[in-house]
């Protein structure tokens, strides 16, 4: 439903400050996990492909000749 503002319950400064770190650690936190996800999905994908370089550097992937 939409919020009207003015409308709601008023937080004091210390619990708006305390909610906005609890949502700023939890995207932050997201972003990490997800960060870890693509860097694991990666490397199964080059272990399952059989693709091995000694070289190899994320993101840039170098396949040798």
């Amino acid at each position: 439903m939409f919020r009207i503002e003015g409308l709601g319950p008023k937080l004091d400064p210390e619990e708006l400050k305390r909610k906005m770190r609890e949502d700023v650690l939890s995207s932050v936190r997201t972003f990490l996990l997800y960060v870890v996800a693509l860097r694991i999905g990666e490397n199964v994908s080059i272990s399952s492909a059989g693709v091995h370089n000694s070289e190899c550097s994320w993101p840039f992937f170098t396949h040798g000749n």
